[in-house]
């Protein structure tokens, strides 16, 4: 982890894009694979308006909070190599924003559109 964290920034910020991409991608399909399972002691989840409402409520939640070391952490970045309290790397500021609209947006979605209608649960 050294050895990534020494590089400079045009170095380390392809790795970012990279397990940024792998871990949307492992968090896509589990937020599809969990909507879809059938829990055997609670049964399944129905799609339904309170639902969905409630999957991007507790994304929400989450999210946001969860979203800010990154936001302190990519804020830091864009200022390498700057002259002093100038950004000069927005692309790290900007992979905060993607990184918080997936967390807080299309993973809660995906998770929506894959719930079970009210007749495939039986």
């Amino acid at each position: 982890m050294p050895r990534v964290l020494d590089r400079a920034f045009t170095e380390r910020f392809p790795l970012s894009i990279a397990l940024a991409a792998v871990t949307t991608a492992v968090a896509l399909g589990w937020a599809r694979w969990q909507a879809r399972v059938i829990d055997r002691r609670a049964g399944g989840i129905e799609r339904g308006v309170a639902t969905i409402a409630t999957t991007f409520v507790a994304a929400s939640v989450v999210a946001s909070p969860g979203s800010l070391p990154l936001l302190l952490i990519e804020r830091a970045r864009s200022l390498e190599g700057c002259p002093a309290g100038v950004t000069c790397h927005f692309e790290a500021i900007w992979l905060w924003v993607a990184l918080f609209a997936v967390g807080f947006v299309l993973i809660p979605a995906v998770f929506a559109a894959s719930l079970r209608g009210t007749h495939s649960l039986a």
